[in-house]
């Protein structure tokens, strides 16, 4: 077998997952006759030996890969001294040369500075002289000439000192290559060792996949609300990448896979059993809460969420991502989709009138949650949040408020004496609309209604609290009021309800 050849291994696909990635590099080989060994150096030491694999992109009869070796050491930066003596032999020749340069860049200017002054004493003797037809003439072209020479001599100042700044550039990139060579401190690197046999000279192409970590993405959008109510959509990936290797030009993937997740089983819980007799009277305790739909499953990672199906999306054009750990947005695709646009207010969640857009998911893939940016009439309008949509859904992103509504809205408490049964009290939620706008405009006021899971307590209108009379809550609970207001016109909303319980039933109070 004969000695090892050096080879370079440059990466031509990344694959990145939510905390780690896998680096594919491929190379063309001539293989001799026999056994090779080829060995790649200054890896990153970051890869993982066992998820390191070598194999051949194509099968070729008669080649094999018998052996890969992976080895990290410790090496110096420092370049060997009789580098060191050459570049600062040519440091000093830079610094010779700028020193030069600044001595021209001086002569220069003292022939400038002494055409200029001759040029002004010429000036002042010509406007004390007496003219006549032939001294004229000779006045003008000793004039002529001292302004060509002044000329000549900003012209020579140019030139010198771009000669000095190509050489003040030449000395310092020197002197950076100087520092770089004195560097003497150690890093960890890595180097990689793959051993082939072939029955006969052969080319091949050699692929090297392994996983390395310091690496993930995750999604991002940005959502474009024109005039005529088109809302363009994109959609990108922002990338983070210290893997000690820069990715140059790579095929970039972008995966929702987790690897690092091993399948486990669940933990069981003790279910016990136990008798009482039917007709024990209980005590219900009742709580009030916000419920919010889950997004992933208890105890998984937290990262990007996919709806529970891998999902995988491939960057058209090549990236280059260098490894400081910086974020790099990178496109993956969108579409246009129309969108309908209204006035919305929601007095229990925010203070403000919102544009709000209402659309759906026109694209192939499904959107990922993550930041949106919004972007109004091309203006910016904030950074929103999107939760996950798929194909076809609709959803719903604000865009912003309108400045000529205000709103303001407060919580009350009645209570209704009645003689022959318990006191009632009502919660009652107020609103006050007010529009300065000079044209009428509508907007969509939308209350809310708390949502009983018990037979022991229901939630009764009271109708007497409400403005616009009973309401028709939906699911939710929330009530939609619809209203135009013209200039400087204002209109009051209530809303009230109180709550009738069945029972042994303790109720704190909902606000």
């Amino acid at each position: 077998m004969s000695s090892p050849l050096p080879i370079a291994l440059p990466i031509r696909r990344v694959t990145v997952f939510e905390d780690r990635a896998e680096v594919v590099r491929e190379i063309e080989l001539q293989l001799p006759a026999g056994r090779s060994e080829v060995v790649a150096e200054d890896l990153s030491p970051l890869l993982s030996d066992a998820h390191l694999t070598a194999q051949l992109v194509e099968a070729v009869p008669g080649v094999h890969v018998e052996d890969v070796r992976f080895e990290r050491a410790l090496r110096s930066d420092g370049a060997p001294p009789e580098r060191r003596d050459g570049l600062l032999a040519a440091l000093d020749a830079a610094e010779r040369a700028l020193a030069h340069a600044e001595r021209a860049v001086a002569r220069a200017r003292q022939r400038r500075d002494a055409a200029l002054l001759l040029l002004r004493r010429y000036a002042g003797q010509a406007a004390k002289a007496i003219w006549t037809p032939d001294g004229a003439a000779g006045w003008r072209e000793g004039l002529t000439r001292l302004e060509e020479a002044l000329e000549a001599g900003e012209l020579a100042v140019a030139a010198a000192e771009g000669g000095r700044a190509r050489a003040a550039e030449d000395h310092r990139r020197q002197a950076a290559l100087v520092r770089a060579a004195e560097d003497r401190r150690v890093r960890l690197r890595a180097s990689l060792s793959i051993r082939l046999s072939a029955d006969q000279p052969s080319t091949v192409r050699l692929q090297v996949v392994a996983l390395t970590p310091c690496a993930l993405w995750r999604p991002a959008h940005e959502a474009r609300l024109g005039a005529d109510g088109a809302l363009v959509w994109e959609t990108f990936a922002t990338v983070w990448q210290r893997t000690g290797e820069d990715w140059s030009g790579v095929e970039l993937i972008l995966s929702t896979d987790r690897p690092g997740s091993g399948a486990t089983l669940p933990s069981l819980a003790t279910d016990e059993l136990r008798l009482q007799q039917k007709a024990v009277k209980r005590r219900v305790v009742l709580a009030h809460r916000e419920q919010a739909a889950r997004k992933d499953d208890d105890g998984a990672v937290p990262g990007v969420y996919d709806g529970g199906e891998a999902r995988v999306f491939a960057v058209t054009d090549p990236v280059h991502i260098p490894s400081d750990g910086r974020p790099y947005r990178v496109a993956t695709g969108g579409f246009t989709a129309p969108a309908t646009t209204t006035l919305v207010a929601r007095p229990e969640v925010s203070p403000q009138v919102c544009w709000l857009a209402r659309t759906h998911n026109a694209g192939t893939a499904p959107l990922l949650a993550g930041p949106v940016t919004l972007v109004r009439d091309g203006a910016y309008v904030g950074l929103g949040d999107l939760e996950y949509v798929a194909p076809g859904d609709r959803f719903e992103l604000s865009f912003g408020s309108d400045d000529r509504w205000r709103l303001t809205a407060r919580r009350t408490r009645e209570t209704e004496d009645r003689l022959l049964a318990r006191d009632r009290v009502h919660f009652v939620t107020q609103v006050e609309l007010r529009y300065a706008g000079a044209e009428p405009a509508e907007a969509e006021v939308y209350l809310r209604l708390p949502v009983s899971e018990l037979e022991q307590l229901k939630v009764v209108p009271s109708k007497a609290f409400c403005s616009e009379g009973l309401p028709q809550p939906d699911a939710d609970g929330r009530v939609r009021v619809p209203v135009r207001l013209a200039s400087g016109e204002r209109r009051e909303i209530s809303l009230g309800f109180t709550f009738e319980t069945s029972g042994d039933v303790v109720l704190p109070d909902p606000w």
